[in-house]
């Protein structure tokens, strides 16, 4: 090419994907993650009677910072604090990374699942729980779907000796409150584990009631009909691509914590199970966790 028939040239970067990810990661203090889960009395066989039962049901809280907004799910994208330099911008950037937590300390269901006597791994000789804790697979749904799917593999897993445990993406949860894993202070099944009796639920759906629900989903431009919004209805929001943005972000963020440690559980005197931070470990295959994978299963 000829420069003289240049008319103007420039450089430009692309704007950073995993920056604030990874800082939030490198900041995060795993130590302070403490979940507390009860035992359901039940097997996942309860639960669904296809399922063969290897495995008990707990459920529990964990509470983790919100960097998006209970307030305004739908138009609030995450803000950082506002810039020295300019103290009118709370644009997350690469010269100002962290989001400004909206809330600090937000209670969020987990689901729990235990191997029992009937899984492959007791059957086969193995002590329950093991001498140095279990090891946990952490398990992530799909968008507009629960922690609830996390059945599908618990009685796999826990016939290899794994406890499982599920949280919810944001704006995802149990909608139902006949379901009876529905997370609420009514609910005698989260009976002392601190949940909110001025509210009407800890699901991460905020128990959203938008539009009218049809299906799985809403009708768009409907008004709210009485019932809590499917989950996940308005978790990719086509009217606020930031906020879809930083929803799958915040998804990623929730799973910084939990993931870093090898998790146990021991039942206290008052038969409340505690998983507490230990070694991280893997299991021979099982692919480490890449760079905040937001739709993956972790070994942690």
């Amino acid at each position: 090419m000829n420069p003289a028939n240049v008319v103007l040239t420039f450089s430009f970067t692309t704007e950073a994907t995993v920056d604030t990810l990874e800082l939030m990661s490198a900041t995060a203090d795993p130590t302070k993650q403490t979940i507390k889960v009860n035992p359901t009395g039940i097997s996942t066989h309860v639960v669904n009677p296809q399922l063969p039962g290897h495995a008990d049901v707990y459920v529990g809280v964990l509470t983790i910072p919100y960097y998006l907004s209970a307030a305004a799910p739908l138009t609030a994208s995450w803000q950082a604090p506002a810039f020295p330099l300019d103290m009118t911008s709370t644009n997350v950037t690469r010269f100002n990374p962290l989001p400004a937590a909206t809330v600090a300390h937000l209670m969020i269901p987990v689901l729990v699942t235990v191997p029992n006597a009937n899984s492959a791994y007791a059957q086969a000789g193995g002590p329950i729980p093991p001498p140095g804790g279990w090891p946990v697979l952490i398990f992530q749904h799909g968008v507009t779907r629960s922690r609830e799917d996390m059945f599908g593999v618990a009685d796999s897993f826990a016939d290899a000796g794994f406890v499982v445990a599920a949280i919810d993406l944001p704006l995802h949860g149990v909608t139902s409150t006949s379901d009876p894993l529905y997370a609420s202070a009514a609910n005698p099944l989260y009976a002392g584990l601190g949940l909110p009796a001025n509210q009407m639920s800890v699901e991460r759906t905020f128990d959203l009631d938008l539009n009218t629900n049809l299906g799985s989903t809403v009708i768009p431009g409907s008004p709210p009909d009485g019932v809590t919004d499917p989950s996940g209805s308005h978790a990719i929001n086509l009217t606020s691509p930031l906020v879809t943005r930083d929803s799958l972000r915040e998804g990623v963020i929730d799973l910084v914590d939990p993931r870093q440690p090898r998790w146990r559980v021991a039942a206290d005197p008052d038969h409340l199970a505690v998983l507490r931070a230990g070694d991280q470990r893997r299991t021979p295959g099982s692919r480490a966790p890449s760079r905040y994978d937001a739709v993956r299963g972790f070994l942690a």
